[in-house]
């Protein structure tokens, strides 16, 4: 069996009329992989594509003490009260701030205090300053 080899690539039709509209359709279309939300957030609805940072927060911790007579289970419930009233702080600061737009994904609250935001260079320069915020480490650029 003998093969042909193709050394031009040549698209259909239809991908050739659409050209560069159908890669911008593909680009904007749907939701990125990192996004487990189905709610989206403003700067998902941009036009333009923009730089994406994944930054990690290291959050204030509660103090010890205060956790060290408690059962496991109301241990869990204290970590992650403060953990969700941190989260809805530094979401109401990125919106006091006008920065929301430039935010693609604020992680779930954990009780671990850390917190993973995707956002752009600007926004992950700025976290730095939002209440509650212990630290910023660039986890990927993307």
């Amino acid at each position: 069996m003998k093969l042909q080899h193709r050394t031009e690539h040549q698209p259909t039709p239809q991908i050739q009329e659409l050209g560069d509209r159908q890669m911008h359709y593909r680009f904007h279309r749907g939701t990125p992989d990192f996004y487990p939300s189905s709610v989206p957030w403003p700067a998902m609805q941009s036009r333009r594509p923009q730089a994406v940072v994944h930054v990690l927060l290291t959050l204030t911790h509660l103090d010890p003490e205060t956790l060290e007579p408690l059962d496991r289970g109301e241990r869990y419930r204290r970590l992650m009260e403060h953990a969700t009233a941190q989260r809805q702080c530094i979401e109401a600061w990125l919106a006091e701030q006008h920065l929301l737009t430039e935010v693609m994904r604020l992680g779930d609250p954990n009780t671990f205090n850390l917190l993973f935001v995707s956002c752009t260079p600007h926004v992950a320069e700025r976290l730095q300053d939002a209440p509650g915020v212990v630290d910023v480490a660039i986890a990927k650029v993307r």
